[in-house]
């Protein structure tokens, strides 16, 4: 049995954004993606991604605000980085609504989702990117429903998330925990991830 139940993104978010902003101005400088001028070969257009892994540090100091480079495992995609806050949401917030869906895996996230929309479930975008630039919030404009349940995990993607879409509404997914943790293992033992 699900319970769902519907929290609407509150005003206060712009004052915790403010918060997390000042936090991340004394913080350890953390590396960021940008777009790239010329010479980008990955699918992110909001990360300067190149083919690896001749002159890369030629290719970065090329370029004003590069200061670090990130391989791939695979070592075939080299992403091109900048030092910058922790934390910082250098977008402005949309006049427009958006329904974010959070809960832990087996409550019923993607049964709801299901019912109102046939597009991509989750973006990720609160919870993998920590500094929201306009590139990266200009790809996400087109999204009405991101169902990401991780964002119920991460205080920093549920601030972005509200003080970006002030007027937006969290659906919140929810099981009994017994039931859901068992649901979970089942799941993970038929896939093989447990016995």
């Amino acid at each position: 049995r699900w319970v769902w139940c519907a929290v609407a993104a509150g005003a206060g978010a712009q004052e915790t954004v403010r918060f997390l902003e000042a936090i991340g101005r004394n913080a350890t400088p953390s590396l960021r993606d940008m777009p790239c001028p010329s010479h980008a070969t990955g699918r992110d257009r909001c990360a300067c991604q190149i083919r690896c892994c001749e002159r890369l540090e030629e290719k970065c100091q090329q370029l004003k605000w590069c200061e670090a480079v990130e391989v791939n495992a695979k070592r075939t995609v080299a992403t091109l980085k900048s030092r910058g806050p922790p934390f910082a949401l250098l977008a402005r917030p949309s006049e427009r609504s958006l329904v974010g869906m959070i809960g832990e895996q087996k409550c019923g996230t993607s049964l709801l989702f299901s019912k109102f929309s046939k597009e991509r479930k989750e973006f990720h975008l609160f919870d993998s990117h920590h500094v929201l630039t306009p590139c990266r919030f200009r790809a996400y404009a087109a999204t009405r429903i991101d169902a990401t349940p991780d964002y119920l995990a991460d205080p920093v993607a549920a601030v972005f998330f509200s003080a970006s879409f002030p007027s937006s509404l969290f659906l919140a997914t929810t099981r009994d925990p017994v039931r859901r943790a068992h649901a979970a293992w089942d799941q993970n033992r038929r896939s093989g991830a447990e016995s």
